[in-house]
This record gives C-alpha cells, sequence and structure tokens, in this order.
C-alpha cells in the first residue's frame, strides 16, 4: 500500500529546480582617458547605501526583464554617471564571473567617451581612475578567504559522528587585491580587473 503511493508520487517524475532563482548582474568595466592616461574608471559605492556601501566597483547592476548584459551596464552606466548612451563605446564581453553566493556578474567592456566626472550621489561617493600602464605593472596581492560553517547556539551536534569534534565542511576561495593610492580594490572587481589586464598583456 505505502509502495504503491510512493510511485504514484515518484513514477517517472523529473526532477525540477525549486531554488529561488537569482538574477544575473552586469557591469561595465569602462575605459576613459584621463589626465593624458587611458584608464579603468571605479566607483566607490556611497556610504549612504544599505548594500556594501564604501567598497569599489564598477558600475553596474542586476539585470531587468528582458535585458542582457549589453543593455544592463549601458542602463546602469548611464544611470550612475550621468553619461549618455552614444557616448559609451561597447568594444566586448568578457566571460561571467561567479561570486561567493552563487550570484553572476557578466562584465562588459567598454569606452566612455566625453566622460566628466559626473555622478548620482546616491549611488556614488566618488569616482577615481587607474592607469592601464600601472595595472599592467602591478600584480594584485592574492589571499586565501576560507568560509566556513557555524551551527547555531542549539544544534544538536552531540548527534554528530564526533560530537563537539564533528568535522564541518569550509569552502576556500583565492581573493585578489589592488592598493592604488589610498584605495583598495578587491573581491570579484579586483578579479574582473585581474582578468581584464592579463588578456591584453602582450606577453
Amino acid at each position: 500500500m505505502i509502495l504503491e503511493e510512493i510511485k504514484k508520487a515518484y513514477g517517472g517524475r523529473k526532477g525540477q529546480n525549486r531554488l529561488p532563482k537569482k538574477r544575473d548582474s552586469a557591469v561595465l568595466v569602462p575605459l576613459v582617458e584621463h589626465d593624458g592616461h587611458l584608464c579603468l574608471l571605479y566607483e566607490v559605492r556611497s556610504l549612504k547605501l544599505r548594500h556594501q556601501p564604501g567598497e569599489v566597483c564598477f558600475p553596474g547592476g542586476r539585470m531587468e526583464e528582458g535585458e542582457d548584459a549589453l543593455l544592463t551596464s549601458v542602463r546602469e552606466t548611464c544611470e550612475e554617471l550621468y553619461v549618455n548612451k552614444e557616448d559609451i563605446e561597447i568594444i566586448g564581453e568578457m566571460d561571467a564571473f561567479q561570486m561567493g553566493n552563487g550570484q553572476i556578474i557578466w562584465p562588459v567592456v567598454g569606452l566612455l567617451h566625453n566622460e566628466k566626472g559626473t555622478y548620482s550621489k546616491d549611488e556614488v561617493d566618488h569616482l577615481f581612475y587607474v592607469p592601464i600602464q600601472w595595472l599592467m605593472a602591478n600584480t594584485p596581492h592574492r589571499y586565501k578567504l576560507v568560509t566556513t560553517t557555524t551551527p547555531e547556539e542549539n544544534f544538536p551536534v552531540e548527534l554528530l559522528p564526533g560530537g563537539q569534534d564533528y568535522t564541518w565542511p569550509k569552502l576556500e576561495r583565492e581573493v585578489y587585491l589592488y592598493m592604488f593610492s589610498h584605495e583598495v580594490i578587491w573581491g570579484v572587481t579586483a578579479e574582473i580587473t585581474y582578468r581584464f589586464i592579463q588578456t591584453i598583456m602582450p606577453y
């Protein structure tokens, strides 16, 4: 009887992904002419933002319904830097990056014309520019980031093999970090920067 119910419930059933779908994001990797140098432009997120205030990033955000990486990166750049989409010359797309939380980011390389240092103060604290030549000459520092599992206080660890000495899994990943003047570029922004520079290095 029970076996029949099991077969009725699962007979021929195909598994479905019921996990919440995280919308992909896209960023523009913006090239600009600044003080006589070809540079990458970076934003420092507004300190008033709830999510990652003060972090260094490229202009970008979540993809809206029906958008691809190109449309999202251009829209977000226009909103954050007060530039016209006609002044964004798209060069090409990089491969996707996966963040530690599983979110996917699609970087798009573009040249900004008529960039005047303007930005939305609701989203951006300030901008800074790093010459491509400096990035070619300075490799990022590399560190290991280890994520550990911490059970809540009332979790019955005594029921697990080894009890209090149970070995919880650890997730280890390499993190890149650039130090330019007083600015710290790290995490996925530094990783995108590093991969971008590696693809254009002459050797």
